[in-house]
């Protein structure tokens, strides 16, 4: 408890810092629908997905979120990992980890977003065969077919605070952490600020 204590400290302490630098990165102009945050079907579990690296710790972060058809959070995991990789392959590696959890659950119809265009370009190409996909994308295409429903598709950072924040939180982790039923205050909060903010951009 102690660690995640001091976790969560830390995360308030670079809360603002976080939010400007992503206020100032360069946004590409996505199309229409990737907008706008739309509740998914009843029994579609979405799953937004992020990684954080810190390359000069040599870690890396992952946070998945899952929420129900309503927005409320079901589950989510902060994975701190060491960090060997691209940006972008640890962002691959989250999306499996992901769809690993997914099975493990139980869930049929699932709807993973991340805000790594790349990656989720290809994966919408649907094909393990494509030359340009990598050993784990290839991995994830074939966890995607165990499902009844799997769609990939991508978002933009600012809508994908949530996990982006439990990304960076899991940098100050040394083992994963777990939440189901029970969430921290700061955790719920940000759901919801991220639920109004998209609802907001809608009307």
């Amino acid at each position: 408890m102690t660690q995640i204590n001091k976790a969560i400290s830390e995360w308030i302490e670079c809360k603002e810092a976080q939010t400007a630098t992503m206020e100032q990165e360069e946004i590409r102009e996505p199309k229409e629908e990737d907008k706008r945050w739309v509740p998914p079907r009843e029994k579609c579990i979405r799953i937004n997905i992020d990684a954080a690296v810190q390359t000069s710790r040599g870690k890396a972060g992952w946070g998945i979120v899952t929420r129900n058809s309503e927005g409320k959070l079901i589950s989510t995991w902060a994975i701190p990992q060491k960090c060997s990789s691209e940006p972008t392959v640890e962002e691959e590696l989250a999306i499996q980890m992901a769809l690993m959890k997914a099975k493990q659950k139980g869930w049929k119809e699932i709807k993973i977003r991340s805000d790594c265009k790349n990656v989720v370009g290809k994966l919408q190409e649907n094909s393990a065969e494509n030359v340009y996909c990598t050993t784990i994308l290839k991995d994830i295409i074939k966890l995607k077919n165990e499902f009844d429903v799997c769609i990939f598709s991508f978002t933009r950072r600012i809508d994908n605070v949530v996990s982006h924040t439990l990304a960076n939180f899991a940098l100050s982790l040394i083992t994963v952490v777990t939440w189901e039923r029970n969430f921290p205050t700061w955790l719920n909060t940000l759901t919801k600020e991220d639920m109004i903010e998209q609802l907001l951009r809608i009307l």
